[in-house]
């Protein structure tokens, strides 16, 4: 079971949200609860919020705030892997 709006996917694993300003779109709070961690939650979460963005806004560029504040996450293992899906870094103000 899964839902999406204009601001975020939520499902049984996790959950990701995204704010528009017009210029660009932030995706924050990637969250997979840790019992599904290891499953590729994280990857089907982004996946489906890049695919659903680029249907909403094609032309607007889509950027993620790559650190975690949650003990245990290796922040720079986290923006290898946002990279790899071809995302854009932005530091979290």
């Amino acid at each position: 079971m899964s839902e999406q709006n204009d601001n975020g996917i939520f499902t049984r694993e996790g959950h990701i949200q995204w704010d528009l300003d017009g210029t660009h779109i932030l995706l924050y709070d990637l969250f997979v609860y840790p019992s599904c961690r290891g499953h590729e939650c994280a990857r089907a979460l982004l996946q489906g919020a890049i695919a659903f963005l680029h249907v909403r806004y094609p032309d607007t560029p889509i950027h993620i705030c790559p650190h975690s504040s949650e003990k245990g996450i290796d922040n720079a293992r986290l923006e290898t892997f946002y990279k790899s899906l071809g995302l854009s870094i932005e530091e979290w103000n």
